[in-house]
């Protein structure tokens, strides 16, 4: 089975990129595939151990070589602008990372200062809305959206889905939430899991500044306000535990952090952007997760799955896909007006019983490596594409 593979990879800071370095070894195993490339991606197209990379131009594609193209779409629209160009000449199997992608369209927005396209794309597929979105967006920017509730009322997703030839989503949580064509296949696949990378916890806690006795939390990806960040830090004030350290990892575009005070707490340790390998190293060296999401646009976590491999207790949102999370693998926190109080007796729980953070990190591991093992997933794609339809022809 030959197969084109439409996705974003590093250097393009995007947890796309990553997913798809590592899991492609693994689907390696099952077919030749190509990945093709933003034709502005900044690394050396060629040969890799697993894949080729090709930059994709319309002229260039040689769609009828594959029997499958897959299209792993994402809201970054930096990464994906040229991804949507392509599914709207090659219609293929589209992997969906975000069921919202209100971000993707809001950055093209932006970038373009496309206001009364804005509003006419989102008309033509939410008609029955329309008095609605002209009062909404006569009182707010539209490009705010992408992180509030309202977003899971305009998703779209409709364009990229109805390009598709088939479907993937993370979980049951998208998948059910999609309208798509009775007959259009579709499968839910889990995002992988991660092999632990090998460190010396105490040097990368020395290096961090965590002091023997100490313990640590962390959080990574990046910032945004639906991550919690604002009722974790309140609930860690309250908490009062010395002992009690909270790295936040990850890019803070908008300055969300700062606004919060979380540099000048002294319990708090704030990083910025940086390379996976370094990220991994924290993950691996903490004591506890911390990866809360509501309002969810049904994204899935990277960033959870590698806290779960390296069997660290994670607290995560009773929402979306982290709802579908076994119970027992991780502390699930209700995203109620008890939000706080669940996060601080939780961080308590946790800090104060070695046992019970071992326990939880033990039926973290089983999860990530049973249901989420790279090797299932790739197996899970293989299975899936090869009992697909064969694609049409396309014309020269």
């Amino acid at each position: 089975m030959r197969i084109a593979w439409f996705s974003p990879l590093n250097p393009q800071p995007s947890g796309i990129s990553d997913y798809s370095e590592e899991l492609l070894p693994e689907l390696a195993r099952h077919a030749e595939i190509d990945v093709w490339v933003d034709p502005a991606w900044k690394g050396i197209p060629g040969d890799a151990p697993s894949f080729r990379v090709r930059p994709y131009t319309a002229a260039s594609f040689p769609a009828g070589e594959y029997d499958q193209v897959v299209f792993h779409v994402g809201n970054d629209y930096a990464a994906h602008r040229y991804m949507l160009a392509a599914l709207e000449r090659h219609p293929g199997v589209v992997v969906l990372h975000d069921l919202v992608l209100m971000g993707y369209y809001a950055a093209w927005l932006d970038a373009g200062r496309r206001f009364p396209a804005f509003v006419e794309f989102l008309k033509r597929y939410y008609p029955g809305k329309a008095r609605w979105i002209d009062a909404l967006l006569a009182h707010r920017p539209p490009f705010a959206l992408w992180e509030d509730e309202l977003a899971l009322q305009l998703p779209m997703n409709e364009e990229v889905c109805g390009r598709a030839t088939a479907l993937i989503a993370h979980s049951r949580f998208v998948l059910d939430r999609l309208e798509l064509p009775p007959a259009l296949p579709r499968a839910v696949i889990p995002h992988h899991g991660h092999r632990p990378r090998q460190v010396d916890r105490g040097a990368v806690r020395r290096a961090l500044g965590v002091a023997d006795g100490e313990l640590l939390a962390v959080s990574a990806g990046y910032v945004t306000p639906g991550k919690r960040y604002a009722t974790v830090l309140a609930a860690l004030d309250e908490l009062g535990r010395a002992d009690l350290r909270y790295l936040i990892a990850g890019s803070d575009r908008d300055g969300l952090l700062g606004r919060l005070g979380a540099e000048r707490r002294r319990n708090v340790l704030v990083r910025g952007f940086a390379p996976l390998g370094e990220m991994e190293g924290w993950i691996a060296a903490a004591d506890i997760g911390v990866n809360l999401r509501h309002p969810t646009m049904g994204e899935s976590s990277g960033s959870l799955l590698r806290m779960l491999s390296n069997g660290l207790p994670t607290l995560v949102s009773d929402t979306g896909a982290f709802a579908e999370l076994p119970d027992g693998c991780a502390v699930k926190v209700p995203a109620d007006i008890d939000e706080r109080e669940t996060i601080k007796a939780a961080l308590a729980v946790l800090a104060g019983d070695a046992d019970f953070r071992r326990s939880l990190g033990r039926e973290a591991v089983a999860y990530a490596r049973e249901t989420c093992g790279s090797e299932r997933c790739a197996r899970l794609y293989a299975e899936f594409l090869a009992g697909l339809p064969p694609r049409p022809k396309e014309a020269p």
